[in-house]
């Protein structure tokens, strides 16, 4: 049998990968630098399917714009509200501007 092979944000990637692995690929994609993955759904007797997923350099900037949005504004909300937070000093680590570039 021939492996299917689909693209991210395509009609089938929509259609074999189900909402909740979306991000978990995507995000492994970004820290592998590997474009693409082998995605297998199996239960414990036999594979059901698996596709080849590939991704576009464009596929995966969107998607580390996307994330530095969310990580900026979730990161700026937190230390808003905590002036003294528990763990203090994750500005040593992050500020919400670096996330701009």
């Amino acid at each position: 049998e021939e492996l299917s092979k689909i693209e991210v944000g395509s009609n089938e990637w929509f259609k074999f990968v189900p909402k909740e692995y979306r991000g978990q690929l995507l995000q492994q994609m970004v820290v592998t630098k590997i474009r693409s993955v082998l995605f297998v759904v199996a239960d414990t007797n036999q594979i059901i399917y698996s596709v080849l997923i590939l991704a576009r350099e464009e596929d995966i900037e969107v998607y580390e714009r996307a994330q530095k949005r969310v990580t900026k504004n979730l990161l700026e909300q937190f230390v808003s509200r905590n002036k003294n937070p528990d763990w203090s000093g994750i500005e040593n680590y992050v500020k919400p501007e670096d996330l701009d570039k």
